[in-house]
């Protein structure tokens, strides 16, 4: 095996949410490109950003290679921003998954941490790669844009929580 099939291509990408004042760059503008761009690039794992639910039922219709995991930020169900992750099903079984909050109670679905504008999450996966049987965590999530005590301690809380969930797996 050459280094470059040990490689996984792995991106975060912010697709912005779907915003009806956004005239000239709306999803519909967008969708297509956002799902080329994952494709083009090859990437085995995508963590997304400020996907609502009809981007993600978008993005599920225009990448069928992927299978992907996530919860909406408001409820832990469909409602709010998701931080979803797609992944290539071909290449990757799906170990186990979860979703905590950037708060002071993370595992409390909707909650809001700190000074933060907008509830935030974490949304994380452990895979095990198909060819090799090797196994690896991916964690995504998006800080709050406003609130600078928000950021420290999500980081702060983020740490621990890979540090509980992924002991000692990359």
């Amino acid at each position: 095996m050459t280094d470059s099939e040990n490689f996984i291509r792995t991106a975060s990408f912010n697709v912005r949410y779907k915003n009806a004042f956004d005239f000239g760059n709306s999803w519909s503008n967008r969708k297509e490109m956002a799902a080329s761009m994952i494709e083009f690039h090859h990437i085995d794992t995508a963590g997304l950003q400020e996907v609502v639910f009809d981007q993600l039922q978008d993005l599920i219709y225009l990448l069928p290679d992927y299978s992907w995991i996530g919860v909406g930020r408001g409820d832990g169900k469909n409602e709010g921003e998701y931080s979803p992750i797609f992944y290539k099903k071909s290449m990757f079984d799906l170990l186990d998954s979860g979703t905590f909050w950037l708060s002071e109670t993370p595992d409390v679905p909707g909650s809001k941490g700190w000074d933060a504008l907008c509830v935030r999450i974490v949304t994380w996966a452990k895979f095990k790669r198909i060819k090799d049987g090797s196994t690896f965590f991916h964690f995504n999530t998006h800080f709050d844009h406003f609130g600078k005590e928000a950021v420290r301690q999500s980081a702060y809380l983020l740490l621990n929580k890979i540090e509980d969930i992924a002991e000692n797996f990359p």
